[in-house]
């Protein structure tokens, strides 16, 4: 579940971040631009271009498992 999503969130309650350091933006990894900090990485978010996604009309994301972590929650 991405709990850092606002729309989540309960009201006087802290956002969780994702651990970890952001990269230099001369040096973002592959794949995935959080995978080395993402706790739900697996290989296929290493590698490649993580295409854009709709999970709503208004909301665009750019994982390749987000529904499978929704799904989870």
């Amino acid at each position: 579940v991405i709990r850092s999503q606002p729309s989540r969130a309960q009201p006087g309650k802290l956002l969780e971040s994702i651990e970890g350091q952001l990269p230099p933006l001369n040096q973002l990894p592959q794949g995935c631009r959080f995978h080395p900090r993402c706790p739900h990485a697996i290989d296929a978010c290493r590698t490649g271009d993580i295409p854009m996604d709709a999970a709503t009309p208004n909301h665009v994301l750019r994982c390749i498992r987000w529904r499978d972590l929704r799904a989870a929650a």
